[in-house]
């Protein structure tokens, strides 16, 4: 429990609201940086589908992964 109030304390999000970010944020990441499948990068950042992986990363985006990485695509 003093872990889950340090967490909210210091960065305003819950443990798992946290632990989706971090994961998001190394998704996001894969996703311009690499050629991996949305499924591959999906498991790989521990996300148990890529379905929910989908559906997380559309409602804090705004956007499907797909749309991220053609949008923010690196050279």
């Amino acid at each position: 429990s003093q872990l889950r109030r340090n967490v909210l304390r210091i960065t305003g999000l819950t443990t798992n609201e946290y632990i989706t970010y971090l994961r998001l944020t190394h998704a996001k990441r894969e996703l311009v940086c690499t050629q991996k499948s949305i499924k591959q990068i999906a498991y790989e950042s521990g996300f148990s589908s890529a379905y929910y992986f989908s559906r997380c990363f559309h409602q804090h985006e705004n956007m499907s992964p797909k749309e991220y990485r053609h949008i923010n695509r690196v050279l």
